[in-house]
């Protein structure tokens, strides 16, 4: 169980690669801003209660529909619940948005679903602007999970065969 002060890192961690894939202006911004304010103390009643009022005034915009993914994911401890996973589905009618893709790959993963988790954040890098500040940490996280999935799928192999071997006379 993580400290309240690595859980609050790993929070902010989270807020701010959603704020890079973000195109960051419109009028929704401040709604955004108070919400992450919130989010980052652990108020998620405020969060949310922020981000659907910006969604009242902002139908449909995407970058509060990815928030509000965020907020739920961040406020069930990381679980990919019903309503989770609705709210990131939510989400992923943007026809741009990288964020409910990585998100939802980040839910999977929480959900011991690596391989989904792959799918997801590979779709994550095929949207979003090309040079956006994102791609490279979501790269580097793609990168460690194809090597952890690897290292498994070796360590899987070597086990199957010291008990085949084991099992031969």
């Amino acid at each position: 169980q993580p400290s309240a002060n690595e859980e609050g890192e790993v929070v902010a961690a989270l807020i701010d690669l959603r704020d890079l894939m973000d195109r960051n202006f419109g009028p929704h911004k401040g709604w955004l801003v108070t919400s992450d304010a919130a989010l980052r103390r652990g108020d998620y009643k405020t969060a949310l209660a922020f981000i659907e009022g910006g969604l009242k005034k902002h139908p449909g915009n995407d970058e509060l529909l990815n928030a509000r993914a965020l907020a739920m994911f961040i406020a069930s401890d990381a679980q990919l619940t019903p309503a989770v996973a609705l709210a990131l589905e939510k989400a992923k009618a943007s026809k741009w948005h990288p964020g409910p893709y990585y998100f939802d790959g980040l839910a999977h993963l929480s959900d011991q679903q690596p391989e989904k988790t792959l799918a997801l954040w590979e779709t994550t890098l095929t949207r979003g602007t090309p040079k956006g500040e994102w791609r490279a940490p979501v790269q580097a996280q793609l990168d460690a999970l194809v090597n952890m999935m690897a290292q498994v799928d070796a360590a899987e192999k070597v086990q199957a065969a010291e008990q085949t071997g084991a099992a031969q006379p």
